[in-house]
């Protein structure tokens, strides 16, 4: 899964938006597939050419894959680097003449590669471009994760949306958004807003530690993606999560080691799966409203505790989780899966996306290794 992207601003930037006539450029909903994609993807014209974007809020500068910016003959303008969660990262920095969603156009935009092929074979997806904070502030989008749909909204929005609350935005204009939430009753604390994390709350291990997230605790591992490579970190779940009036209950998290982030928690999209809401970076708003049917229902979450590519016709395993379904049945790094459910690996099975681990508990799997061996698997809760 592609974990976050945080870019850091390193070159200045004059940004100014134009608008075109309404009857130009409408606001039509795009499907996201969450199920499958695991990413909130919307459509953007990046040099008059439509791609599908990746929405990251956790970006503060677009990020372009370095294929599309050879193919829309972008110069490099020098080196730039970038913190992700345990490091910085170098990379090249262009110049786009314009971004263009819902009618509304940012010219001459400071945009950044950082190695987005590795992020397409280690998420199994391309991602063209990756819009950061930097369009975010200027144009306002919706999120619809209860009918798994997304669109552009207009400076002023043409949006039939009534919101039930409004969250604050804290940080300053050029820093990452947050907001305050409450860890199973104990102090307010603020946490980072990030849309391109697909895990529910990422949080500093040191901070776990010291506030007592992991005494007395089922703890495995869980592998995340992001611009520093893959990660091993600690996996547990929170009894409750309370943000405004609204509470979840029994939340994935994934603990990182030497953590970079300036506030120690950061939220990623699956923490919001029961909102309909429209973030406004210019506004310093996040409104929404939650369907309290969905809000009661699980967040979903790994029972199977492998993580590993496709290569040719198996699946070759890279991580086990200790103490899962897969670990208890002696699978291994290395372990290589030829068939899933009698069904031999291909380009196209497992669909590509698709979390064989995300099905309900209780539900049994069987899988084939290269040796010849039959593993039957029957998914649960491991954290």
């Amino acid at each position: 899964m592609l974990k976050r992207l945080l870019g850091k601003l390193s070159l200045p930037s004059k940004i100014c938006a134009g608008t075109r006539a309404a009857e130009e450029i409408g606001n039509p909903w795009e499907p996201m597939d969450l199920r499958r994609r695991r990413m909130i993807f919307t459509s953007v014209k990046l040099n008059d050419r439509t791609v599908s974007a990746l929405v990251d809020s956790g970006t503060s500068r677009s990020i372009i894959n370095a294929s599309l910016a050879r193919e829309l003959g972008l110069v490099p303008l020098g080196e730039t680097s970038t913190t992700s969660f345990t490091r910085r990262v170098s990379g090249l920095s262009y110049r786009a003449q314009t971004i263009e969603a819902a009618g509304t156009i940012v010219h001459d935009l400071p945009i950044d590669s950082y190695g987005a092929a590795d992020l397409d074979a280690l998420s199994g997806q391309r991602i063209p471009l990756i819009v950061g904070r930097d369009v975010l502030r200027i144009i306002d989008v919706e999120v619809d994760f209860i009918g798994d749909r997304v669109r552009w909204l207009k400076k002023q929005p043409d949006t039939d949306f009534r919101a039930d609350f409004t969250l604050p935005l804290q940080g300053e204009r050029a820093a990452f958004p947050s907001i305050d939430l409450i860890l199973e009753g104990r102090q307010r604390v603020r946490a980072l807003l990030d849309l391109g994390s697909d895990t529910p709350i990422t949080v500093a291990a040191d901070y776990a530690r010291e506030h007592g997230l992991l005494y007395e605790r089922i703890q495995s591992s869980a592998v995340s993606i992001g611009l520093e490579g893959v990660l091993t970190n600690i996996a547990f779940s929170l009894r409750t999560v309370q943000i405004g009036e609204i509470e979840l209950h029994d939340v994935p998290v994934h603990a990182v080691e030497n953590w970079k982030l300036a506030e120690p928690i950061s939220l990623g999209w699956p923490l919001f799966h029961s909102f309909h809401m429209v973030l406004s970076l210019g506004r310093k708003s996040l409104q929404a409203t939650v369907d309290r049917h969905i809000l009661a229902s699980e967040i979903q979450r790994d029972r199977l505790g492998i993580s590993g590519s496709r290569e040719e016709k198996k699946l070759v395993i890279s991580h086990v989780a200790q103490g899962s379904p897969a670990w208890q049945a002696g699978l291994r790094v290395n372990d290589a899966v030829v068939s899933v459910d009698g069904r031999s690996i291909s380009r196209n099975y497992p669909i590509p996306g698709e979390r064989l681990g995300f099905r309900r508990p209780g539900s049994s799997i069987v899988l084939e290794l290269s040796s010849g061996r039959m593993i039957h698997l029957t998914l649960e809760n491991y954290f």
